[in-house]
């Protein structure tokens, strides 16, 4: 299955440091907000996820710091579910 956007924003001004960095606890928050995009995406909504019973969430995370990210940059993330 190809990678799909499930979620896009710019980096917001609460979001960074004193540098003008986007702070570590963000990454985790924009990678939660896609997985509640890809919920959304798949059928997983809030009222199907009531009445099944079933979610999804992150057993483990890895960050790695490769590249800046600072103020107003658009920032999206690219999903693929690999096996299931």
């Amino acid at each position: 299955m190809p990678a799909l956007i499930t979620y896009r924003t710019p980096v917001q001004e609460d979001w960074v440091d004193y540098n003008g960095h986007l702070r570590d606890a963000y990454y985790l928050l924009i990678f939660s907000y896609a997985t509640d995009a890809l919920m959304e995406r798949i059928g997983l909504d809030a009222d199907s996820r009531g009445q099944s019973g079933h979610s999804l969430f992150t057993l483990e995370a890895h960050i790695n710091y490769l590249h800046e990210v600072k103020l107003g940059t658009d920032v999206w993330v690219q999903t693929q579910i690999i096996g299931f």
